[in-house]
């Protein structure tokens, strides 16, 4: 316990710098997040939360600055636009606690707006840099820099940089590194009035175009303690000093004990526990589980069923504060029930994550299931073609879901269509042609023969998922210009009978939920012109997935018309990081490849459809209903994979009329899911 004599003088330790006037408007503290949900609120303003992509995580230990006794690992954060703030068109002071780890490369530690409005700190190898700008131009961008030395990439470094702006050229900024003499800054000499913009703000990752108009960047590496921002405010070099000695004092630890004050009193509510106590009885020192990054008041921080000592002790151990260590889509209990491996996506090294292969009701175990590459033929357009490469192609969860099923998928990069003569057969020998979400749509759209290529002289189906693409400035398939995200996570199918959505949950109003978190930009067009809207935004009408059959103008007075059925399905990440990746739930996946199997069908084939699937699970039946012809038979199949549909429930079965149906046992009991396709003989 502290003495009263030692409170006092703690308290003043700590406080005494405020009366230097540097009390910060937001503080981002990783010391504030204990339960490893990868949010980061503000202790000022709870609303202002960074969300860390898998696998950031709070780390905690020893350093040579304790400052950072805790810190985020891998951080990849978002946040809303800083420019509400308040203060966007004031001075500034930044703060911030960082690790290198390494000087490899370039990174973006934190930025705020993009290359008009902005500011950044970058790690280019060893060299840090400030910078803050009012315009896309050198005249009003500001640049302060400093040179780390060798060793200093395992270090923590307190660094600040304090913005002066003002009208008519008075601009500075000076950057401190460690309480060092402040590094004065180069460049601005135009007006400069705002450090933010509107655009997103990002720790430890690139968030858009950072503020400085260059390229080549990537996500932060290291390790992020602090971040404070001060509205309105231009530290001197004593409150700089004053901040730097608050956060080395060694005050985080008051007793000594080796248990940092704010760890203790985040868990027990007071100081009296020790290193070598084991509170919550797991088996684990209080010491272990500030090392481990454990609650020392749950014997499961991460709530997957096992507890934190029996992770630790496995071999190879499993994390204690993440339920699924290999972030594979399977919590570490389950692997453990199906004999997977907890540490590794992909227990049988056959490409796909075992989370994937357990939700589609493959084998996670088995290398030889699925079986890959023996169906039909699809191209896939994407900018990012090189899966063999760290980091992968943002959009491979796509073309692996794809694969999964047996397709035999290509990646391409295939921009300029009307002068690629090769690229054109190559996608015309093909059985479906897939845009990817990760395009450019300014690389689709250099000349009239460019649009025509694509829209008429490709004659294969094609199934686009990039609305910026389909707009009225760019291939026509939709008469609007605008880009809105969906309003939720929510569908609405407009045709519920269409073979898109068979086996598909839908509610009483003919929606359910179609993507996991991130959003989705749709075509902003409440009709497909001449072609049929298939499903919709419930907020707002906006088109999600359409269709244009062969032969038609896709809207009139458009100009283009299809050289085969064309499908719109918006699907992918907004972001560009990563831009286009897979974000669908289990039922949007199988919406997804029903949607792949309905193009690859044809136009012709797909008039015929299942219209409902019932099961009376006390009787173990199934009745199957469709759209029929008078006088014709119909063979009526069964897969468990949605490629393989060799098994028949009845090859000859005839018609009723308009509509038939027939009324089976269960023909593979015990199956996780299955599919039916009805044919016309």
């Amino acid at each position: 316990m502290r003495s009263p004599f030692i409170i006092i003088f703690l308290q003043s330790l700590f406080f005494s710098p405020l009366l230097l006037g540097q009390v910060p408007t937001l503080t981002w503290d990783a010391s504030q997040d204990f339960n490893g949900d990868n949010q980061w609120p503000s202790s000022e303003d709870p609303s202002r939360v960074w969300s860390f992509a898998a696998p950031a995580v709070a780390e905690f230990g020893d350093t040579e600055f304790p400052g950072a006794g805790v810190w985020f690992n891998s951080v990849s954060g978002t946040q809303a636009s800083l420019d509400g703030l308040g203060g966007s068109t004031q001075n500034v002071t930044w703060e911030l606690i960082f690790r290198p780890v390494d000087f490899t490369g370039n990174h973006v530690i934190f930025e705020t707006g993009g290359n008009g409005d902005g500011s950044a700190f970058v790690l280019q190898g060893s060299v840090l840099e400030f910078r803050v700008q009012d315009a896309a131009l050198d005249e009003q961008r500001i640049i302060a820099t400093h040179t780390f030395g060798a060793g200093d990439e395992a270090k923590f470094h307190h660094v600040v940089a304090a913005v002066t702006l003002g009208a008519g050229g008075v601009n500075q900024v000076e950057l401190y590194v460690n309480a060092g003499p402040p590094v004065a800054s180069l460049g601005a000499t135009g007006a400069l009035n705002d450090w933010a913009g509107s655009d997103g703000a990002a720790l430890g990752r690139v968030s858009g175009t950072i503020p400085t108009g260059q390229t080549g960047f990537d996500a932060f590496a290291g390790d992020i303690s602090l971040l404070r921002y001060y509205q309105n405010v231009v530290m001197t070099q004593a409150q700089v000093q004053a901040k730097f000695d608050e956060l080395s004092s060694g005050v985080l630890d008051s007793e000594p004990d080796g248990l940092p004050d704010f760890w203790e009193m985040q868990f027990f509510g007071n100081l009296d526990s020790g290193p070598d106590d084991d509170n919550d009885n797991d088996n684990l020192t209080n010491a272990e589980e500030l090392t481990a990054g454990t609650s020392p008041v749950l014997q499961d921080s991460d709530n997957d069923t096992i507890n934190d000592d029996v992770e630790l002790s496995s071999v190879p151990p499993t994390s204690p504060i993440k339920a699924d260590t290999d972030d594979d889509g399977l919590d570490d209990a389950e692997e453990i029930a199906l004999g997977t491996d907890p540490t590794d996506p992909d227990s049988d090294n056959d490409g796909f994550d075992d989370g994937l292969e357990v939700a589609h009701g493959f084998d996670p175990d088995d290398g030889n299931d699925p079986v890959v590459g023996t169906g039909p033929t699809i191209i896939w357009v994407t900018e990012n073609t090189d899966a063999s490469d760290a980091p992968s192609p943002d959009d491979l969860g796509w073309t692996k879901l794809l694969e999964l099923y047996s397709y035999d998928v290509q990646r391409r990069d295939i921009r300029d269509l009307d002068v690629n003569q090769v690229a054109l057969d190559e996608m015309n020998a093909a059985d479906l042609v897939i845009i990817s979400r990760d395009t450019n749509s300014g690389n689709y759209n250099t000349t009239p023969a460019e649009v025509t290529a694509w829209n008429t002289s490709l004659t294969k189906p094609l199934i686009h998922m990039s609305p910026f693409i389909t707009r009225s400035n760019r291939w026509l398939w939709f008469n609007s210009t605008t880009l809105p995200l969906a309003s939720s996570n929510e569908i609405a199918a407009s045709d519920p009978a269409h073979p898109i959505f068979s086996g598909i949950p839908l509610d009483d109003v003919d929606q359910f939920t179609i993507i996991d978190a991130e959003d989705v930009n749709l075509a902003g067009a409440i009709d497909a012109g001449n072609g049929t809207v298939l499903a919709t935004d419930p907020g707002n009408g906006n088109v999600w997935i359409s269709y244009w059959e062969e032969g038609v103008e896709f809207y009139t007075g458009s100009g283009q018309t299809t050289g085969a059925p064309r499908l719109f399905f918006g699907a992918g990440v907004v972001d560009n990081n990563p831009k286009g990746g897979e974000n669908f739930t289990f039922e949007g996946e199988l919406t997804y490849l029903n949607a792949v199997s309905f193009m690859l069908a044809g136009a012709q084939e797909a008039e015929l459809r299942i219209e409902s699937i019932e099961y009376d699970q006390d009787t173990d039946q199934i009745t199957l209903t469709w759209n029929s012809k008078e006088f014709a038979n119909y063979g009526v199949f069964f897969s468990t994979d949605l490629v393989n549909f060799d098994a028949d429930v009845d090859d000859a079965y005839p018609s009723e009329g308009e509509t038939t149906s027939i009324t089976f046992p269960n023909p593979f009991v015990g199956a996780p899911r299955m599919f039916f396709r009805v044919i016309e003989n």
